[in-house]
Parts: C-alpha cells; sequence; structure tokens
C-alpha cells in the first residue's frame, strides 16, 4: 500500500544530525491511516591520529615535530602545553582538543600522548688547579657548555675550598636535573716561597770579622736562619761566598730557602803619588820624586819597563809598584815627559827699507845659541809694502832629537812710493744693454785713488780699480781714462775707446699661419748704428720627423754674397760684406713640410761683425711660432664657409663688448659658446688667451672697428647680385680668408 511520509513537513529524507517529527500517512484512496514518531540522527565523533614522538633534550622548544595530531575531518587542534613551551627533564603528558569545522554533525574530541624528556650533557672545563700557598683559600675555576649551568665542587669530599698547601681531588658535578655532566681534576697548593730580604754586600778590609752587619738576612715570616762561614769569621783577602738558610717555623705551607751573597775582602790600599813628571833636557838624568799614604811604604819605579833613569828627550811611561805585596797593594803610572829644549835666538835688523826695496842679510840677521838653520818670512829679496811689518824666523836645530824648531820676530818699516800704472785700460766693442769693464793695474803706497773720466769729464761714481758700465748704448761716453793718485803723487792713463753695437731684431708670419705643401712668408725687420761693418742672417727651419722637410722658396733681400738655394732644408743663411742701409727689411717664402700640422717654431739669429768682433741677435719672439693656418672662420660657427646674419651678430656682441661705460671689444675663451668666445666684460686681458678670433689679426684679445668692418666685408660677398657670405681660406691675408668661394 503506498504511504506518504513527511520530515518535519518535508518529503525529503533527512540526512544532518538533529532531531525530525515524522508523519506516515495513506497515499491509497482505498486506505486511510497515519502514524506519528521523531527521527534522532546523533553527531559523529571524528578520529584523530597522533603517532608517539621520540624523546627531546631539555631545552628544546615544542614544535611541529611533537604536536602533529591529524583527523579524518576539517577542524583545529589546540595543544596543550602549546608550541613553544620547553618541558623540563622527565616524563610529560602532551593533550590536544579537536574542533571540527562541521560542529552541526561533528563531535570536539581530544587525545593525548607521552612525550619523554632527557636532560642535556654540560661539558665542564676546569682552570685554576695551581695555586701557592698566601693564606687563603683557593677554589678552582671551571667553565661550562653551556654556560651557566648550576654545579656542585668538593676537593677530597668536601665543600670547603682547601688553604694549606697539599694535593686535593677536585670533582664538579652538575647539580641541576635538567642537565648531566661531571670533571674531575687535582688542585695543588705549592708551597710558598719566604722572602729572604739581604742587601748585597759593601767590601772590608782585611782583618775585618763578620758581624752582624754583614750577616744581617731577614725573612718576611717566623723561622732561624744559619750562615756559612759563621759569625766572626776573618776571611782572606779576596772574594767569597757567603750563604744564608732560613728554616720556617711553619714548613707544611713554607719552604726553606737559601740566599748567596759575594763579600769582597779588600787587603790595604796604598794610595802612591808621581811627582816631577815634567821636565826640559838638560843632559842629566830625571827620576820621579815618589809619595804613598800610608808613609814610607817601599815602592818600585820602572820606566818604560826599564829600571833605568831616563836623561834624553822622549816621553816615558812609568809605573809605580808597592814593593810589600804580602798585606799591601798599591800602584800607580804616570807618563815623564824630557822636553827638547828651546834653542835662544837673537835677532836686531838694521836700517829701513823704501817701497820697492827687497830685504837682504841686513835686515835678515838672526843668530842662535846653538847650530842649525834660519828661515826667514818674508825670503831675502822680497818686496814689502808701505808700512811696519812683523818678520820672522824659523830655526831649525841640526840636533832635533834634543832642540826643538823655534821662531822669532822684528819689526820693520817701508816708506811709500809714488803710483805707476802698470796696465792701462783697453779699449772695448759690446752689444747695446750689456756690462762693459775698463780695468787699470796700478802700483803706489800709500793706497791709490781713482778718478774715471768718459770723453773728458769726471765720473764721480767711479772710483775703483774696475770701472763698470751696467748697460752700453749709444749715448755712452765713447772714450775713458782714468787718474790714479796717492799723497806722493799721480798719474793719467792712455785713452781707451768704447764701441757700442745696437740692433733690433724682429719677425713676422705674414697672414694667419701656414698650411702643409703650401708657402708661407716671413718678414724680418733689423736696424742697427753705424758702426756695423758686416751682416749674416741665419735661420734654423722647423723640425719635422723622418724626410719631410721645410724647403726655402726665394726671398725679396738684395746685394747679398750668400743666400739660401731654392730647395734648401737645413740652415738658411744671408750675408753681407758691404752692410746695407738700416733699417733693412725683407722677406723670404718657404714651403711647409706636406706632413707638417699643429704649431711648429723657427729660429732666427742676425750676426753682426764690427771691428773684427761678431755678436750674434737673436730675432723676436724666439721661437717663432708657426700656427697652422684655420679652414673655417671663428664666426662660422655652422662650418659651411658662409657667414651668415646671425653669425655677424655674434662678432658685433663681441665688438660691442663694455668695461663700465667704455666700449673695449675684449673677448675671452669658452668652451660652452657655439664660437669658443665670450665677451670680457670684467677685462681680463689677452694674457689668459690661448687661442684668438679669427676676425683679431692684431691678437690683441680685442675686436677693432677695422676687424669688425673686414668680417662685415666677408659677410657681404654676393655672387651676381645674390649676397653669399662666401669666403675661403688664403695665406697672405691679414686674417687668413679672402672673400668668394675659393677652388
Amino acid at each position: 500500500m503506498a504511504v506518504a511520509v513527511t520530515y518535519n513537513g518535508s518529503p525529503s529524507t533527512p540526512t544532518g544530525a538533529g532531531s525530525y517529527e515524522v508523519v506516515t500517512v495513506s497515499a491509497d484512496p482505498n486506505y486511510t491511516g497515519s502514524a506519528n514518531g521523531t527521527l534522532v540522527i546523533a553527531k559523529a565523533t571524528p578520529v584523530i591520529t597522533w603517532s608517539a614522538s621520540d624523546a627531546i633534550t631539555y631545552g628544546m622548544a615544542l614544535s611541529g615535530t611533537q604536536l602533529a595530531a591529524s583527523a579524518d575531518v576539517a577542524g583545529s587542534f589546540a595543544y596543550d602545553p602549546s608550541a613553544g613551551a620547553v618541558l623540563d627533564t622527565g616524563e610529560h603528558s602532551l593533550d590536544v582538543t579537536f574542533t571540527p569545522t562541521d560542529s552541526a554533525n561533528y563531535n570536539s574530541t581530544t587525545a593525548e600522548q607521552t612525550l619523554q624528556v632527557n636532560p642535556t650533557p654540560v661539558t665542564i672545563e676546569l682552570s685554576g688547579l695551581s695555586a701557592t700557598y698566601d693564606g687563603t683559600t683557593h677554589a678552582v675555576d671551571f667553565g661550562t657548555s653551556p654556560e651557566g649551568v648550576s654545579v656542585a665542587v668538593t676537593y677530597d669530599g668536601s665543600t670547603t675550598a682547601p688553604i694549606n698547601a697539599g694535593l686535593y681531588a677536585v670533582v664538579v658535578a652538575s647539580d641541576d636535573p635538567n642537565y648531566m655532566g661531571s670533571a674531575t681534576g687535582t688542585l695543588v697548593i705549592a708551597k710558598a716561597m719566604p722572602v729572604i730580604a739581604w742587601t748585597e754586600l759593601t767590601a772590608i778590609t782585611y782583618g775585618t770579622a763578620l758581624d752582624t752587619s754583614i750577616l744581617s738576612a731577614t725573612a718576611d715570616i717566623a723561622g732561624a736562619f744559619t750562615y756559612d762561614p759563621e759569625a766572626w769569621s776573618v776571611l782572606g783577602a779576596g772574594e767569597h761566598t757567603l750563604t744564608a738558610t732560613f728554616n720556617p717555623t711553619d714548613a707544611t705551607n713554607y719552604r726553606s730557602v737559601s740566599v748567596d751573597r759575594t763579600l769582597s775582602v779588600n787587603p790595604i790600599v796604598v794610595t802612591i803619588t808621581l811627582n816631577d813628571l815634567d821636565v826640559i833636557y838638560d843632559g842629566q838624568a830625571h827620576a820621579v820624586g815618589v809619595s804613598t799614604a800610608p808613609e814610607n811604604v817601599p815602592v818600585v819605579e820602572t820606566y818604560d819597563g826599564a829600571d833605568t833613569v831616563p836623561s834624553e828627550p822622549g816621553t816615558y811611561a812609568v809605573r809605580a809598584v808597592v814593593a810589600d805585596a804580602a798585606n799591601y797593594v798599591g800602584e800607580t803610572t804616570g807618563t815623564l815627559v824630557i822636553a827638547k829644549a828651546t834653542p835662544v835666538v837673537t835677532w836686531e835688523p838694521s836700517g829701513n827699507l823704501v817701497d820697492g826695496d827687497p830685504l837682504s842679510a841686513t835686515q835678515l840677521n838672526a843668530v842662535a845659541d846653538v847650530s842649525g838653520q834660519l828661515e826667514y818670512d818674508p825670503a831675502s829679496d822680497a818686496v814689502l809694502a808701505v808700512g811696519e811689518h812683523k818678520l820672522r824666523v824659523n830655526f831649525t836645530p841640526d840636533d832635533l832629537d834634543r832642540y826643538l824648531v823655534t821662531s822669532a820676530t822684528a819689526t820693520i818699516t817701508v816708506a811709500p812710493r809714488a803710483p805707476s800704472i802698470t796696465s792701462q785700460p783697453q779699449s772695448k766693442v759690446v752689444l747695446a744693454g750689456s756690462p762693459v769693464d775698463f780695468t787699470v793695474v796700478a802700483d803706489g803706497t800709500p793706497a791709490l785713488s781713482y778718478t774715471w773720466f768718459g770723453d773728458g769729464n769726471a765720473l764721480v761714481w767711479a772710483d775703483a780699480a774696475v770701472f763698470t758700465l751696467p748697460e752700453a748704448s749709444v749715448d755712452s761716453p765713447r772714450t775713458f781714462t782714468v787718474q790714479v793718485s796717492n799723497d806722493e803723487g799721480a798719474v793719467t792713463s792712455s785713452l781707451a775707446t768704447l764701441t757700442v753695437v745696437a740692433a733690433t731684431a724682429d719677425h713676422y708670419v705674414e697672414g694667419r699661419g701656414y698650411r702643409a705643401g703650401e708657402p708661407v712668408t716671413i718678414t724680418l725687420l733689423l736696424t742697427y748704428n753705424d758702426v756695423v761693418d758686416g751682416l749674416r742672417v741665419s735661420v734654423l727651419p722647423p723640425e719635422e720627423s723622418g724626410d719631410a722637410s721645410w724647403r726655402f722658396v726665394s726671398s725679396t733681400a738684395t746685394r747679398v754674397t750668400t743666400e739660401p738655394e731654392v730647395g734648401a732644408v737645413d740652415l738658411w743663411e744671408w750675408a753681407w760684406n758691404e752692410e746695407p742701409a738700416s733699417p733693412l727689411s725683407f722677406s723670404y717664402t718657404i714651403a711647409a713640410s706636406e706632413t707638417a700640422a699643429g704649431s711648429r717654431n723657427l729660429s732666427a739669429m742676425v750676426a753682426l761683425q764690427v771691428a773684427g768682433h761678431e755678436f750674434e741677435v737673436l730675432f723676436n719672439p724666439e721661437p717663432l711660432t708657426l700656427e697652422e693656418a684655420p679652414l673655417f672662420h671663428s664666426a662660422d660657427t655652422d662650418g659651411d664657409r658662409r657667414l651668415n646674419l646671425s653669425e655677424l651678430l655674434r662678432v658685433i656682441e663681441l665688438y660691442n663688448t663694455r668695461q663700465g661705460t667704455t666700449r673695449t671689444g675684449r673677448y675671452k675663451v669658452s668652451e660652452s659658446s657655439a664660437d669658443g668666445f665670450t665677451p670680457d666684460s670684467d677685462g681680463i686681458g689677452t694674457s689668459t688667451l690661448d687661442r684668438h678670433h679669427s676676425a683679431d689679426s692684431s691678437r690683441d684679445g680685442q675686436l677693432s672697428l677695422s676687424e669688425l668692418l673686414r668680417v662685415i666685408g666677408l659677410y657681404n660677398t654676393r655672387s651676381g647680385t645674390t649676397r653669399t657670405g662666401a669666403y675661403h681660406s688664403a695665406n697672405g691675408t691679414a686674417d687668413g680668408f679672402a672673400a668668394g668661394e675659393g677652388e
């Protein structure tokens, strides 16, 4: 029969835990009837799996290794103790409570597991096992690993650290239940060494007994001393070792000890004094004088080791020794000097001299009391200056073994003489600007005075034998004489002439520089005065590496006897036998080396012949620097070989540079500007310029109106009726450029 069933009014059969009201009714129209009841579905209990963990060591925190329970349904675990807990040594119960996520259908449940915690091994290191008795306790030192573990220490089974000297069995063991470990050793407390004080002994004299002032050792603890040798002994002369032995009262904790001291017993010392050690040779024997303290002690003397008393000059080593050596000691040494005798020299010169007269036997007439040689200073025939002179004679005796070389002095007067010139001033030829000296050598006494004359006029500042002009010039006097005078008279020198060669030499490059393989012209300008009677100009070409050379092309020099050959590459020279009129100016053209690049230096010199003399003058500047001619004008910032309006306006801007209200046209180098230059309103000047603007043909660091007009001229270059501003580089122009397209 068909029936209809509902659960809490729903025809669906329930699956979740809970209580459900069940109603059953007949579904067949032929039947009637129903029944009621309650369906109870209970919550399920989850299954927890938790394996026993291996034992851990004390100090390890609980982690997922021990707290590793799992369940057959989703949920969360709560442990007691929780993760991170550190447990003491022993067996511990671990609890877990599982709370299912689906708490409607599953019950919370618990589980339990046992964990063994073992003690941690500890390593104990002992130290301080050696000590010396000092009256205090001596506990050993120890360290534990890990640090800070509590331990118990015993000494021969006692926990009290020992004091007295001896050997003690030491045991150090952990007393913390969470650690296990121990260490053993032997503590050695050595007997202490008493400190003995016994000062170093002062030497005594033979016959002095050993008393308490000598046997005076002391100790820092109680005990008794014995001495060897014993007290009141009398020792012989010499060195002796004294021994003091100390036996402590407390023999348990202190050692017996001995100490030695050295005692010197001296014999009675005799002081010997030597006298009469310095005497002069007189042909007699000279024994030294001797005295002693104590008095009257017999002494034996020797001279250089011999008993014979000396008489000859010399130095003798004297030794005096006490004769009775049994109970006395004493000796001394000294040096007996028997000095050579000094001869007596008698000297009384006769007569005086006049300046220029030589010395003779009339003045040099000394005599000596023994035979020998006389040597005079000044010597015979010497001529002395006017005035008083001290003469000296050195006497060398024939018997130098017994007599000294000696000397004597005497005074003589030399009367004055009128002046005379022995060397006349010489004529001079010099280059203008050079110093020049005129010298006279004169004789006469008293002191000479000098007065120099130039062109007959006295030069009041020239008052010495040498007259110097610091810088000769064409305006300097042409003739010189000197008057030499003293109180005895005056004399005038012969005439000396001064010829001054004055010259200037300059050279410069025509245009703005050179180009490799192309000609460049250099102009020389030379001025000189009319004393010149011959010229030679030499030019040293720029140096190039390898076979490359600068070649001579031509020159405008005239009336020359020598000039360079066309194609010459070494030294270029021009010479004139008859000097051309000053100023002399000519140009020469040379071809630059095919490989030349950058700056090149050239040197030039002129040799001026004057009355058999030759003077060399370098052309200025030295050297002359040839710069490589620029390919582009400084104003042409875009490098198209044309000057446009903005480029012209930039030049005008530089031209209009002012300092205050004054237009200077000054500029300076600037690496950051398009043309490499910038206005210099501070007026720094040209000293800091290492390059110049192409428009600055005078290279003075400023743009003038004529230089600006030159740039305007290039800007206005035309092709037909059209302004192009075209230009090209060209040698021979002031700025190195010319209008037009060029070749």
